[in-house]
């Protein structure tokens, strides 16, 4: 049997001091979880405001990319069996020969990058488009027939709004609407 030393504390206030420790152990613990949500959630917030942005510049970049793809010089073909020199001077490029193919390489995988942007847009456009036909909800068609006619038609938002006969402010919200709509589709993470 274990002896208690008198150790000339009083036990009340021995117990109202673990207590007090406790609860302050306690709270310290509940705002670390509330400070660890809160930053989680706000990593969420920009994480989704990216995509959103990053929506906004590939579809408002989209006809760029098309006609990039239309005016490259070189296909993949011609850059293996042209020579360099000819490809540069073509281009209007003078560099020294070390970085010659460097060069060339990078501006065949632009090429490659841009048409492989392209593809992911226009099959995400194409997916939105039809799944908006399919439904029976008119703003969503709507929607939908705003952002063909902005980006892939080129038109103006004045032009769509007399062919969809609203407002110009209606065809803004749509864009921005159907934007985050398209976003959560471009920026999907699919599990492996």
């Amino acid at each position: 049997m274990e002896e208690k030393k008198n150790t000339g504390v009083d036990p009340e206030l021995l117990f109202l001091l673990q207590d007090t420790v406790t609860a302050g152990v306690n709270e310290g613990v509940k705002r670390a979880v509330e400070g660890i949500e809160m930053q989680k959630a706000l990593a969420d917030k920009i994480r989704y405001d990216n995509r959103i942005r990053n929506t906004k510049l590939l579809l408002s970049n989209y006809r760029k990319f098309k006609n990039h793809i239309r005016t490259a010089t070189y296909t993949e073909e011609q850059l293996d069996t042209a020579e360099t020199a000819e490809i540069l001077d073509k281009l209007g490029m003078r560099l020294s020969d070390e970085y010659d193919k460097t060069v060339v390489e990078s501006i065949l995988k632009s090429k490659k990058r841009t048409e492989i942007i392209l593809q992911h847009i226009e099959t995400i456009l194409d997916g939105y488009i039809l799944q908006a036909n399919k439904r029976d909800d008119i703003e969503l068609k709507r929607r939908a027939n705003v952002i063909d006619k902005l980006f892939r038609k080129g038109k103006k938002m004045d032009q769509i709004a007399k062919e969809e006969h609203t407002s110009i402010s209606t065809i803004k919200r749509d864009r921005n609407r159907a934007t985050n709509e398209i976003a959560v589709l471009m920026f999907r993470h699919r599990s492996a």
